[in-house]
């Protein structure tokens, strides 16, 4: 195979039992798979954490993704983050059959983001109870509950129309700056509304405010459950503070195809002119379509025969040129490493390259669909998606 990335679930496994160490006891973990599991195979990820049992829960961010799980018999219930038109997923329902579609709603906790919405959701309920956790914003108001709507509405959390209320959250954007006393000051804030909460209902509720970039810190405020994606795929900045030693679970090869000498005048790729010392280039098997951001980063580099080359040129959709210039060893059908655990090519690496943050890191594996993945699951055995 000339592409291929190689997912090991054994330290998907060992990642999440870190995690697990460091939050309270009774706090449970959600596991974000959303994005085709950040890009990690959304099929093969969730079935080896449906049986994983420090995992409580999946969170999706569309109800189409949600239904693509239970397609696959997954067990666990999941969450979906993102707001969903009532409409659309009456359409869904109405496709299955009945069996499926009690077991879809009893499976599925919807987010609902306003009073408004809330009262929308109560036409589901003749396909069954809908269960829904209300995401409070009381930053913006944008994207869940503002203060003012959420304190109007608090009293359907004693009721019951068919639409019962599971759970409470929100996500701390400001968590992923670098100003963390704005994001203590919200946990605060919504601490101090949970407190309100009377004690019967406090007791039916999950709350959660945390996701990666919090769920080991200030541990008083992990309440019920933490929500987990980046950290668990060992994405992100090795060294942060209190980050657990993660490590990333994913290996990109690709394949030396041709090597070649050029001219000084030769046109190899759309940018018309290598840089004026390179003498020698190897043909590789991906190009911008398999790993955009890894391509287009400044000073790009790959690992063939244990040592890193530079990308040169401008990439194409399906092959990038490399710089082997001296390099009399490198021949056709050798292994290139793009991403891996090695000094150059390691997550964090990449991430200065491109400049991304924490919050947007993930994005670099939003190219690599049509890369073959393999796994290493939880005996060592080899699994082709």
């Amino acid at each position: 195979m000339l592409n291929r990335t190689i997912i090991d679930s054994r330290i998907l496994l060992d990642n999440i039992r870190k995690i697990k160490e460091r939050i309270p006891d009774n706090t449970k973990i959600a596991a974000i798979i959303k994005g085709d599991a950040y890009g990690h195979g959304l099929k093969i990820i969730s079935g080896i954490l449906d049986r994983e049992e420090n995992v409580d829960m999946f969170v999706t961010a569309s109800f189409r993704e949600a239904l693509y799980l239970y397609k696959e018999n997954i067990s666990k219930p999941t969450l979906i983050l993102g707001r969903e038109s009532v409409r659309d997923i009456e359409n869904e329902l109405k496709k299955l059959d009945e069996n499926r579609r009690n077991y879809l709603m009893e499976k599925i906790i919807f987010s609902v983001y306003s009073g408004s919405g809330l009262s929308d959701f109560e036409k589901l309920c003749r396909y069954g109870e809908v269960k829904v956790h209300l995401r409070l914003d009381f930053e913006s108001g944008i994207k869940g509950f503002d203060r003012a709507d959420f304190e109007a509405n608090i009293y359907r959390l004693e009721e019951n129309h068919g639409v019962r209320i599971t759970g409470l959250y929100a996500h701390i954007y400001s968590a992923y700056g670098d100003v963390q006393d704005k994001a203590f000051a919200e946990i605060q804030s919504y601490d101090r509304v949970f407190k309100a909460l009377k004690e019967e209902i406090r007791r039916k509720l999950t709350i959660h405010l945390y996701s990666s970039a919090l769920c080991c810190q200030y541990p008083q405020y992990a309440y019920d459950m933490v929500r987990i994606g980046a950290l668990m795929y060992g994405i992100g900045k090795q060294g942060e503070k209190n980050r657990p030693d993660v490590k990333g679970i994913i290996s990109i090869y690709g394949t030396v195809l041709k090597t070649a000498f050029i001219g000084p005048d030769s046109q190899t790729d759309y940018s018309g002119k290598l840089p004026d010392n390179v003498r020698k280039v190897a043909l590789m098997s991906f190009g911008s379509w398999d790993l955009p951001f890894f391509l287009t980063c400044k000073n790009p580099v790959v690992r063939i025969r244990g040592r890193l080359f530079n990308v040169v040129g401008e990439p194409c959709m399906d092959s990038c040129l490399v710089d082997i210039t001296g390099a009399d060893d490198i021949t056709e059908f050798d292994d290139t490493e793009i991403i891996g655990d090695h000094p150059g090519i390691r997550f964090d690496d990449w991430i200065n390259r491109t400049g991304l943050d924490f919050g947007n890191c993930q994005t670099l594996f939003a190219g690599i669909g049509r890369v073959p993945k393999y796994y290493i699951d939880e005996q060592g055995n080899v699994i082709y998606e």
